[in-house]
């Protein structure tokens, strides 16, 4: 039995082949799907949806008849969701007025089959440490020092106070949970 991305490659023979009747054939395949996939992401209308289905759909199109993609490593449906996803992404990041940091090529979409909820987790963690870089620079130079050395460094609590020549142990604790809540603080207020 052929598996799915076996079946997905013969779409891409086919759209190489001149058949326009692959790209009719696969567009109701994952647009429901795609469409309740991007509600959990993003707050967009139903029109916004179907336009990232369909310049999905081109952008694989297109990807194909130039050559481009010649042959999937992921299913078509995790192909065609990333694509939707970067153009929602960046729909959204445009009315926000944000820059977007990085983009996978397309040709370089890897195999696992979780791919997309990695990408989503990632851009996340990135946000996240965004925020937390931002909120640190808002401390003290000590604080900032402190937490460096404690969670970038992986200091103890004794190294730590050798390295700043604090007098106490006890001293860089409670300098230490000053800093975090100093860091709390900032990231409740921001």
């Amino acid at each position: 039995m052929p598996t799915p991305v076996h079946i997905d490659n013969s779409i891409i023979t086919d759209i190489r082949a001149g058949r326009e009747t692959a790209l009719r054939r696969i567009y109701p395949l994952h647009a429901a799907a795609f469409k309740a996939w991007a509600r959990q992401y993003f707050k967009c209308s139903d029109a916004d949806l179907t336009d990232a289905y369909q310049e999905a759909l081109i952008a694989f199109y297109r990807n194909v008849s130039t050559g481009k993609l010649t042959e999937l490593r992921s299913s078509l449906k995790t192909y065609v969701f990333v694509i939707g996803y970067r153009y929602l992404r960046r729909s959204i990041l445009k009315q926000q007025h944000t820059d977007l940091i990085a983009e996978l090529p397309d040709n370089q979409l890897p195999s696992d089959p979780h791919f997309l909820e990695n990408l989503i987790a990632d851009e996340e963690y990135q946000q996240q440490r965004t925020a937390m870089q931002k909120a640190i620079a808002q401390l003290s130079p000590t604080c900032q020092r402190v937490l460096e050395l404690f969670f970038y460094q992986g200091l103890s609590i004794p190294q730590i106070k050798d390295a700043l020549n604090y007098e106490s142990e006890n001293s860089v604790s409670v300098q230490k949970s000053r800093c975090l809540k100093a860091l709390r603080d900032v990231l409740e207020n921001s």
